[in-house]
């Protein structure tokens, strides 16, 4: 399987919920920084934390679906990039075109490291991409 179908596959698994699908495709040393890792500044590590991020998930947001737009493989890493369509489970606030970046690092054909970012740019740079390099317009 080719980088850029891991990661489309991983996103897939984690807006349909499919805990099982998604340790498949990552490491069991994985460091695991979704978005609501990244605003609470930790990291969710190996195949339990990846049962524990979906967890968290389920508990905080009625629904979570990551819409993927963009797609680079850089090699040892891919970026993806969209936006996501959630709504909080006690708020009931609703997002909609939350612009997303995906880094993902591959080793041995799975996912050892991943971190979500809100900001495209920085995103970007942490890519060591240009934003004359991508095509996305989030929204």
């Amino acid at each position: 399987m080719d980088n850029v179908a891991i990661i489309q596959q991983f996103l897939a698994a984690t807006s349909s919920k499919n805990v099982d699908a998604m340790t498949a495709l990552v490491r069991e040393d994985l460091v695991f920084v979704p978005i609501t890792a990244a605003m609470e500044g930790r990291t969710y590590e190996g195949y339990a934390g990846v049962r524990q991020f979906m967890d968290d998930l389920d508990a905080y947001w009625e629904f979570f679906e990551t819409i993927q737009e963009e797609w680079h493989d850089l090699g040892d890493r891919v970026v993806a990039l969209g936006c996501w369509h959630a709504r909080g489970r006690a708020s009931g606030v609703e997002i909609h075109g939350q612009p997303a970046l995906w880094l993902a690092y591959i080793r041995d054909g799975k996912i050892a490291r991943w971190r979500t970012y809100t900001d495209v740019a920085e995103g970007l740079e942490a890519a060591g991409l240009s934003r004359q390099e991508v095509r996305f317009s989030p929204g």
